[in-house]
This record gives C-alpha cells, sequence and structure tokens, in this order.
C-alpha cells in the first residue's frame, strides 16, 4: 500500500479516529487509534483493520512511543493491554501448493479459526518467544481450503 489517507479522511468518513499514521522500516504502517476509554498504537494497520493494538492510558505516552517504533516487532513501554493478548498460536498446515496455486493469494498456514497466517509471522512469534503450534489439517478443513482455492483461480481467471 502506497500511502494511507489524512487523519481528517477518516474521521469525515465514519471510519474511526485514527492519526499519528507512520510507515516503519519494515512497511508495516502503524497509527494512534482512539479507543472508548485508552488511546492505541494499532500495529500493521491495513484497509480491512489492523492486526494487533497496544492501549495506553496516557495519549502523550503512546504518542512518544508510537515515534520509537523501528519494526512490526517493536514492543512499545507503558502500555496497559495488548489486544488480542500474546496466546498461544495455533496453527494448521494445509500445504505449500495453495500459496503457488493462489499466486501468493493464499498462505500454506492458517489459523485454526481461518485467518490468513505467514512463515514471517511464525519466525517474529519464535523471536518474541511466543508459543507457536503448527499441525496438519484435518481432511475436512483442507477441503474448505480447497474449495476457496479453486473460487480464486475462478476469480482471476
Amino acid at each position: 500500500m502506497a500511502e494511507f489517507p489524512s487523519d481528517e479522511w477518516w474521521v469525515e468518513n465514519g471510519l474511526g479516529d485514527y492519526s499519528h499514521w507512520r510507515k516503519l522500516d519494515d512497511d508495516t504502517w502503524v497509527c494512534l487509534g482512539k479507543m472508548l476509554y485508552t488511546t492505541a498504537i494499532l500495529v500493521d494497520v491495513m484497509e480491512t483493520g489492523y492486526a494487533f493494538r497496544y492501549c495506553f492510558e496516557d495519549r502523550a505516552k503512546a504518542v512518544e512511543e508510537l515515534s520509537k517504533m523501528e519494526t512490526i516487532d517493536s514492543v512499545p513501554e507503558g502500555y496497559i493491554v495488548r489486544k488480542p493478548e500474546l496466546l498461544p498460536t495455533k496453527l494448521i498446515y494445509i500445504g505449500d501448493h495453495f500459496y503457488s496455486e493462489s499466486r501468493s493469494m493464499m498462505s500454506p498456514i492458517y489459523t485454526e479459526d481461518g485467518q490468513r497466517y505467514d512463515w514471517g509471522f511464525v519466525q517474529r512469534d519464535l523471536r518474541n518467544g511466543h508459543e507457536v503450534t503448527i499441525r496438519r489439517a484435518t481432511a475436512a478443513e483442507k477441503k474448505v481450503y480447497q474449495v476457496r482455492l479453486e473460487e480464486l483461480k475462478e476469480k482471476f481467471k
């Protein structure tokens, strides 16, 4: 993604109260988001949402910590909660051919609840001391992903 719209655009279009946009050294987008009771650093922001957030009671502290972030692996100091919390990552391996046959629109690994995951995320999680388990997909799970693959192939003929 090249650039995000201005802070005002997000508010004017009812898409959130985001500000202080930054592109980190690893091309990850971060910004501040106003939550109900806190200010959050939103990490890996995309048009469809963000990967996780660090919530702060003090907005000034959030601004300060956001300015220090260098990569997606940067962990700010002084946050009160990280959402989602760092729970053990449980992944399923569906097969390498899904990646190549989908022209990289699918990954060989997914979370158990169906969210795309990538090997880089696994490396990051392990580097940060996070527990990661990967199991082979069941026949039923593979069937679901095979249907998804066929739909992508049809869509992008």
